[in-house]
Formats: C-alpha cells, structure tokens, sequence
C-alpha cells in the first residue's frame, strides 16, 4: 500500500502538479479576464394561443340582433289638377315625406304621377313656368316665366293659374306657416289674373285667394304612397378559443 502511494506522489511530481491538497482562494483581479467575466443564460418559453375561427371546434356563443327602422313620416298634402281639357281642376291628396317643403309641393303640381295620368289628370303648370316664389307675411308672390306664357294658350294659362294657387294657398311651409294668398308678377312687375269666381280680371298686383277659384273644383282624389320598412340585422359572435395543450414542467 505504501508502495503504491509512493508511486502515486512521483506521478503526480513527473506532471509538475503541486501535491499541496489546501484551497486557494483568488480574487477577480488575479483572474485573466475570459474567467472573470461571467455569463449568465436564460431561457424563455412562450406559448402562443390559436386565433378565434369562425367555426370553432369546440364551443362559441352567438348572438343575434335585429334592428326595425320605422317608415318615413308623411303628411297628407292637397295638389290641384286640371281634369283632362276642361276647366275642370280636381284636388288630390299626396302623403309627401316630413318635412314637406314648397319645392316638394312644386314638383308635385308641375309633374303628376303616372297613376294620375292614367286617371285623365294632368298638369298645365309646365315646369319651366315659375321661376321664383318669396313668401312674406302669409303671402306668396309668385314669379312667372315670359318665355313658357308665350308658348300657353289663354285657356291653358288660367287653368294653371287656377292650380297653383288652389294649392299655394291649402299648403302650410314647415317654416313661414300657411299660405292665405298669391300674388303674380313677370320681370317683377306685378301683373293681373283671371278670376272664375268674379268672371273678370283682378288688378295688378292684387293678392288672390283660395275662394277666387274654388268654383272649378269637381272633387277629389286620394292616392296613396308605398313605403318600404328597412330592417338591419347585426349578428355578433364570440368565440372561445381551445385551450393550449399542458406541457409537462
């Protein structure tokens, strides 16, 4: 045993290995720098969870939610026809869309629906007659184009000035209130107007009113107007996600 320790010393002496079996303790400054530096290492796992699908696999809730718009407001307004080719006016009522504005009664009175048409109804207000209405203080003053009364006959021109006012004078603007008379006028300067219910002519500038042609009404027509109701559906769906697989610690 002792031979072999012995052999085991000189060994250990050959390779030039101290054989003093003591600690040593050194400090960072001694060290060379690849040792005294040190490095530490970590390591991150991240678990990614899958997308929501539309169709999931396993489980979703689904909701559904239907929104009903109501119908556009109308307002029943009266607009005056001439009946065929007589002196003939006839009243109808329109349900017209709130709120109703003069531009929307003009465009009535100078072109009728079809269905009025087809019932012998017509306008004799050519759409390029009126070039301009101002009202003031419940009275409306209506300017007259030149260039379309030279093209009317005198008969045709009564009849439309019979219908605009018969139907000026049973409209209230959403704005200035109701419409209690008319004056005419061409290049702003006033001009006179027939009156059936006098058989003559007024003055010039002179204010005209329902009653001054009521005696051509023969009667009137209700139409009616197709309104469409929108419905919106809103469909909201949550989803839930399958769970990330459990990895083993």
């Amino acid at each position: 045993m002792v031979g072999a320790l012995a052999i085991g010393t000189l060994a250990l002496t050959a390779c030039g290995l101290p054989a003093d079996d003591r600690v040593t303790t050194y400090r960072d400054e001694d060290l060379p720098p690849a040792l005294a530096n040190t490095t530490t290492t970590s390591t991150t796992t991240t678990t990614s969870l899958p997308p929501p699908t539309s169709q999931p696999s396993n489980s979703s809730d689904t909701g559904t939610t239907v929104t009903t718009l109501p119908p556009p407001e109308t307002r029943t307004t009266d607009i005056f026809y001439s009946v065929g080719v007589s002196d003939d006016i006839q009243r109808t009522t329109r349900p017209l869309f709130v709120p109703v504005t003069l531009a929307a009664v003009l465009a009535q009175l100078t072109s009728p629906p079809a269905d009025l048409v087809a019932g012998n109804l017509r306008s004799d207000v050519r759409p390029d007659l009126i070039a301009d209405v101002s009202l003031e203080g419940g009275i409306a003053t209506v300017a007259l184009a030149q260039e379309a009364l030279d093209v009317m006959s005198s008969s045709r021109e009564r009849r439309a000035i019979a219908q605009i006012v018969l139907t000026l004078t049973s409209f209230a603007t959403p704005d200035a209130g109701a419409i209690g008379q008319v004056v005419f006028t061409i290049d702003g300067d006033p001009i006179t107007v027939f009156l059936p219910a006098e058989d003559g002519f007024s003055e010039p500038g002179e204010p005209v009113a329902f009653d001054d042609f009521s005696v051509l009404v023969s009667g009137t027509v209700s139409t009616t107007t197709t309104t469409t109701t929108t419905t919106t559906t809103t469909t909201t769906s949550t989803t839930v996600p399958e769970p990330p697989p459990t990895s083993a610690p």
